[in-house]
């Protein structure tokens, strides 16, 4: 499902009654009746003598009705399914990891699937979601050296750009409805493999990043980042200081001032004193030093952008 028909979705909520589901276990029992049926239980689902069903995503058909209350699972449900597959499932080591991949990625798409057909509201979509963009980001590293017959980076990296997109519409939502929603956020340390903490995070920074980094040679991103709330913008500079941290090793000030577009060494030089950095004949990060409490230090009209592109860059980048 695209972010725009989920947007769509929600808009029409009040036009006709929402589904709430009412299957409070993992797996539906009609779908675990037959699957048992049929043989069709999953290696992965085997636990010690007992099963362990967990609902297989379907794919819609014409004379086929999935919006049943009974066959969907409520948002907690939901929540506590995707920290079973990947904090529990996902550790497995008895089997291919290839075979992991698979079987969680098509859980998670069933888990998608209900919160669509559902469609549950916007917080509670990005905290779902945000640690199934984990999922896709981390096989498609462990994976990167599988063939392609079994491991398809092209797919994997077309349902992490959809739920980037839906997670980021859910957000734009909450701004509108200037809601807000607690965001764990890893601006200084962007943990993109951590699979294995003990409970889901949603961090909006983090998909914004992963946003324009999916997308770099596209300018949406770039033009959407423009328009974000200055409370999620990255700090830039507070990045470098924990990046770069040393006590001998400074990084020059001209090398500075081209990469975040500062109109001249003077420009560079107030702008990291006013943040506790020490300036001699570069800037030594230290990020115990820096000062994350103080006003946020007022950027220059940058003259370095020409041709209908005057754009306060280093506003953008470091508030």
């Amino acid at each position: 499902m695209s972010y725009l028909n989920y947007l769509c979705n929600n808009q029409g909520l009040n036009k006709r009654e929402k589904i709430i589901g009412t299957c409070y276990t993992m797996c539906p029992q009609d779908e675990i009746w037959l699957r048992k049926r049929e043989k069709l239980i999953h290696i992965l689902e085997v636990v010690g003598d007992n099963f362990k069903l967990v609902k297989s995503y379907s794919r819609s058909a014409a004379d086929a009705n999935i919006a049943v209350p009974s066959l969907l699972r409520p948002y907690s449900v939901l929540k506590k399914t995707v920290n079973y597959l990947l904090h529990e499932v996902g550790k497995q080591t008895n089997v291919p990891v290839i075979v992991i991949y698979d079987f969680l990625n098509d859980r998670l798409r069933a888990v998608r699937q209900d919160m669509t057909i559902q469609r549950l509201l916007p917080e509670q979509c990005m905290e779902l979601l945000e640690p199934i963009i984990r999922f896709h980001v981390y096989f498609a590293y462990r994976l990167c050296e599988k063939a392609i017959n079994e491991f398809d980076p092209v797919l994997n990296n077309k349902l992490l750009l959809e739920c980037v997109k839906w997670f980021l519409s859910c957000a734009d939502e909450m701004d509108r409805l200037n809601r807000c929603f607690n965001t764990h956020k890893t601006a200084l340390s962007l943990d993109l493999l951590n699979l294995e903490d003990s409970k889901t995070m949603c961090d909006r920074v983090l998909v914004e990043c992963l946003y324009i980094l999916c997308n770099i040679e596209n300018y949406q991103p770039l033009v959407r980042y423009l328009g974000l709330p200055s409370y999620i913008k990255r700090n830039s500079l507070q990045i470098m200081s924990s990046a770069y941290n040393s006590k001998q090793l400074t990084v020059p000030t001209t090398i500075l001032q081209d990469w975040m577009l500062f109109n001249s060494v003077v420009d560079v030089t107030e702008c990291c004193k006013h943040y506790g950095l020490n300036v001699d004949n570069g800037v030594q990060f230290n990020k115990l030093s820096f000062k994350c409490d103080i006003e946020a230090h007022k950027p220059k009209l940058n003259n370095r952008l020409t041709g209908g592109q005057i754009i306060n860059l280093h506003e953008v980048l470091t508030y």
